[in-house]
C-alpha cells in the first residue's frame, strides 16, 4: 500500500524501490565482549522512533482523510477530520445534539471502513467523545458505537488531546491550573539548589527559571489569551507561581510586594510576558509559507493565496468578525501594521542557490587551530599576505570586524569594524551590540562594516549621477549571478 501511494503521489521510482525494500529481509546479531549472538530477524519496516514514521505516516493517512472527505460529501455529512500522526479528530458542529451525534455515528463508520481497506487497525478502546456547549443544565449525551464493536463512549468532565485540557465551555481554568501548577511544582523542587546563604546565585536562578518554569506554565497560552477573552482567574494562578519563583530567587520574606521583588529578581510580570509572546507569535505568522494550515484561516489579504476554510475569515462578513473573539483575530489585527514583507520559500535559500553553492571559488575560509604555536603563525602570515595583496590595488577595500564579549553580564557586547585602502585606514566605527553572544557580535560586527562600506561608496560616487550610483551598488551587491537586478 505505502509503494503505491508513493509512486500515485509521483515519487522517484528510486525512493519507491527503496521503501519497498526497506528492511525487509534483513538481520542483526548481537555482540558482547567475546559473545556473538545468532542471526536474528529484523523484518520491522519503520519503527516508531524513526525518524522516517511520522512523515512516512502522513503520506499514507493523507489519501485516506481524501476519501473520506468525498464520502462525507456525498453522504451529506458536515464532519471534518484532522490528524496528527496517529490521533485523528473528528468535529461536527450543530446547534442540538440530534444533528452532531448521528454525523459523528456515521463519520466514524466510513473512517473504522477506510482504515480496515487501507491495513490499519481502529484501537477503538481509545476512542473517546467530548461536547463543547455553554448552554445550562446541558445533558452531555452519550454515543453508543457497540454495533461496530467499540464501546459506549461516555464525555468526560474534561478532555485532554495533544497536551491541552479543555472543558466544556472553553475557558481552559483546567489547562492553566494543570500547568502552573506543574510550574509551582517545579520552582518548589529548585529550593534544593540554593538559598539565601548558599547554592546558586540570585542571577542564575532567574536564568533557569526563564529557561525550564516559564515554557511550562506558557504552554499553550495562544488557547486562553486573547483580546476579550475572561483571564482574571487564569492570570491569578500564575501571577502566584511566578511571586513563589520571585521569593526563591531573592530570598525575600513572604510579605514583600509582588511587583517590587519582581522587579529586583529581573522578571517581567506575566501578564506583560504573554503579551510579548502574542506579538512574537502574530508577526510570526507573516513567515509561514502559503501552504501552511494557518494561511487558510486569514483574510485574502494576509492568506497568501491559500484556497480559504469553511470557516476562514475571508468567508465570513464584518458582523459576523464582529461577534468573533479569538487568537485569530489577534493575528489578524497585527499583520495589518505590519509593514516588512518575507517570502520562506525564496530561490536564493534554497539548496544549490545559495551564495556560497553559487560562488564557492569567490568565499574562502581560513581555520586556525589555536593549540598549536606553529599553526597560529602560519595561519597570521597567511592574512598578512592577502592583505597586503589586497590593500596595492587601488580599487580594493578591506574590512576587518572583530566583536568583544565581557564576561560581566551586566555589561553589553562591543562590535567593531574598520575599513582600509591602500595600507591606510580610512574609516572605524564602534557599536554597542547589546547582552548577546560572542557569535552574535561577530555577526553584528560584519554586518557593520558592510553597512559602512556602502556608505564609503555612497561618498565616492558622489562625482556620479545619483542613477549612475544606485546602478554601481546593485551590481556590486546583488548582480553576482550576472543578471541585471532591477533599481
Amino acid at each position: 500500500m505505502l509503494t503505491s501511494i508513493l509512486s500515485h503521489f509521483g515519487f522517484a521510482n528510486c525512493i519507491v524501490d527503496f521503501f519497498s525494500n526497506y528492511l525487509v529481509g534483513r538481520s542483526t546479531q548481537y555482540s558482547w565482549n567475546l559473545f556473538l549472538s545468532g542471526a536474528c530477524d529484523a523484518d520491522v519496516g519503520v519503527g516508531q522512533g524513526s525518524a522516517l514514521s511520522p512523515i512516512l505516516s502522513a503520506l499514507y493517512i493523507a489519501p485516506l482523510i481524501c476519501i473520506f472527505e468525498h464520502r462525507a460529501q456525498a453522504l451529506n455529512l458536515n464532519t471534518c477530520i484532522l490528524s496528527f500522526v496517529d490521533d485523528g479528530l473528528l468535529i461536527s458542529q450543530g446547534k442540538t445534539y440530534n444533528k452532531t451525534l448521528p454525523e459523528l455515528y456515521s463519520s466514524y463508520r466510513v473512517v473504522t471502513d477506510l482504515m480496515v481497506t487501507f491495513g490499519l487497525v481502529m484501537e477503538h478502546d481509545k476512542s473517546e467523545i467530548f461536547h463543547f456547549s455553554r448552554a445550562h443544565n446541558d445533558s452531555n449525551l452519550e454515543l453508543d458505537l457497540s454495533d461496530m464493536g467499540a464501546p459506549t463512549l461516555k464525555p468526560k468532565t474534561y478532555w485532554r488531546y495533544l497536551g491541552f485540557y479543555f472543558d466544556q465551555c472553553l475557558f481552559f481554568k483546567e489547562h492553566v491550573w494543570y500547568y502552573s501548577t506543574k510550574a509551582l511544582s517545579t520552582v518548589k523542587a529548585m529550593g534544593m539548589l540554593g538559598n539565601s546563604s548558599r547554592g546558586l546565585l540570585p542571577l542564575q536562578k532567574c536564568l533557569l527559571y526563564c529557561s525550564c518554569v516559564v515554557p511550562i506554565a506558557t504552554y499553550g497560552f495562544r488557547l486562553w489569551f486573547f483580546a476579550g477573552a475572561p483571564i482574571k482567574a487564569q492570570m491569578s494562578l500564575l501571577a502566584a507561581m511566578q511571586r513563589k519563583a520571585a521569593l526563591w530567587i531573592l530570598g525575600a520574606f513572604c510579605t514583600s510586594p509582588t511587583g517590587r521583588i519582581e522587579a529586583l529578581a529581573g522578571l517581567i510580570p506575566i501578564h506583560l510576558h504573554l503579551k510579548k509572546l502574542v506579538k512574537q507569535s502574530c508577526l510570526r505568522a507573516a513567515t509561514l509559507p502559503s501552504q501552511h494550515a494557518l494561511m487558510s484561516l486569514l483574510s485574502d489579504k494576509h492568506s497568501k493565496g491559500a484556497p480559504p476554510h469553511p470557516q476562514s475569515l475571508a468567508i465570513l462578513n464584518d458582523t459576523q468578525c464582529a461577534c468573533l473573539k479569538g487568537s485569530l483575530l489577534d493575528t489578524e489585527a497585527s499583520l495589518l501594521n505590519l509593514t516588512e514583507c518575507f517570502d520562506p520559500l525564496h530561490a536564493e535559500a534554497t539548496l544549490g542557490c545559495r551564495l556560497l553553492d553559487s560562488f564557492p571559488d569567490r568565499i574562502s575560509f581560513h581555520p586556525c587551530n589555536r593549540s598549536s604555536l606553529r599553526d597560529c603563525k602560519t595561519h597570521l602570515q597567511s592574512l598578512d599576505h592577502l592583505c597586503l595583496e589586497a590593500s596595492s590595488s587601488p580599487s580594493t577595500l578591506v574590512v576587518v570586524t572583530d566583536a568583544s564579549v565581557i564576561p560581566s553580564r551586566c555589561m553589553q557586547a562591543v562590535s567593531a569594524a574598520h575599513i582600509w585602502n591602500l595600507g591606510q585606514q580610512i574609516l572605524s566605527s564602534k557599536a554597542p551590540a547589546g547582552r548577546t553572544t560572542a557569535s552574535d557580535a561577530e555577526l553584528f560586527a560584519i554586518r557593520l562594516g558592510i553597512f559602512f562600506l556602502f556608505i564609503n561608496l555612497l561618498h565616492a560616487a558622489q562625482s556620479q549621477s545619483m542613477a549612475d550610483y544606485l546602478q554601481q551598488v546593485a551590481y556590486s551587491f546583488r548582480g553576482l549571478r550576472g543578471q541585471k537586478p532591477p533599481l
